[in-house]
C-alpha cells in the first residue's frame, strides 16, 4: 500500500460464510525542521536542534543521538530521524563561517597615545551593555573623540552603524551577538579592522 485511505479485506469460506476487516492507512505528515543559526562567528559555536513530533530516535552525521547538536566548525550537518512505526526522515543544515567587511590593512601606530605607552591601539572586543554602568559602550582607550570614524557590520555584512567623527558611544542599544568594525584614524588614514562581541 502506497496511498493513504480505507482498505477492506473480505474473506469467503468454503461454507459460504464471509468475514470483512477494515484498515485505515494515514499519510505520514510529521514535519522535520533543523533550527539554529547558519553562521559561525569568531570563537563561537552554533546549536542545531531537530524539531519534529513523534520521533523515537535521532542520528546525526557526527554520531550524536540527541535532538540537539552543538558545532564549532563550518560544514554540512545532517540528521536522520526515526518515528514510531519505522518511518524515517532526513534533514541537513549548512554552517558557514561568518564574513565581515572587506579586508583592510592596518599600518602604523595611532597618534596621541600617552607618553610611555606602547605604540599600539588597544581596541576592546567585548562590551556588556547591561546598565550596570561599566563597559556599556564601544570605547577605544587612548583615542580621543573626533580622532576617528567608525563603521559597524553584522555577521552577514550589513552595516548597522556609521559615524564620523566617532563619539565612542555605540553599543548601548545593540543586540547581543558578534559584530565587525572598521575604524579609521582621521589624522593618518590608518585603518583597523576587527570583531566585537556584545553580551547582555
Amino acid at each position: 500500500m502506497k496511498q493513504p485511505g480505507l482498505y477492506t479485506l473480505r474473506a469467503t469460506f468454503a461454507d459460504g460464510r464471509q468475514l470483512t476487516a477494515y484498515h485505515v492507512v494515514t499519510a505520514f505528515t510529521a514535519a522535520l525542521r533543523i533550527q539554529g543559526d547558519s553562521l559561525l562567528g569568531p570563537g563561537q559555536t552554533v546549536e542545531l536542534t531537530a524539531t519534529t513530533t513523534g520521533a523515537t530516535a535521532y542520528q546525526w552525521s557526527t554520531g550524536a543521538t540527541t535532538p540537539t547538536l552543538r558545532v564549532s566548525q563550518p560544514g554540512t550537518y545532517s540528521v536522520r530521524v526515526t518515528y514510531a512505526g519505522g518511518c524515517t526522515q532526513q534533514g541537513s543544515r549548512v554552517i558557514t563561517r561568518a564574513q565581515g567587511p572587506p579586508e583592510l590593512p592596518a599600518t602604523g601606530p595611532p597618534p596621541g597615545l600617552p607618553a610611555g605607552e606602547p605604540a599600539e591601539l588597544r581596541i576592546p572586543n567585548l562590551i556588556t551593555p547591561n546598565q550596570d554602568g561599566r563597559n556599556e559602550r564601544f570605547v577605544i582607550p587612548g583615542l580621543a573623540q573626533q580622532a576617528c570614524s567608525l563603521e559597524v557590520y553584522t555577521r552577514w555584512g550589513q552595516r548597522v552603524f556609521q559615524q564620523a567623527p566617532y563619539a565612542h558611544e555605540w553599543g548601548a542599544q545593540a543586540a547581543a551577538g558578534v559584530y565587525y568594525y572598521v575604524l579609521r584614524l582621521t589624522s593618518t588614514g590608518t585603518v583597523y579592522r576587527g570583531w566585537l562581541e556584545v553580551i547582555r
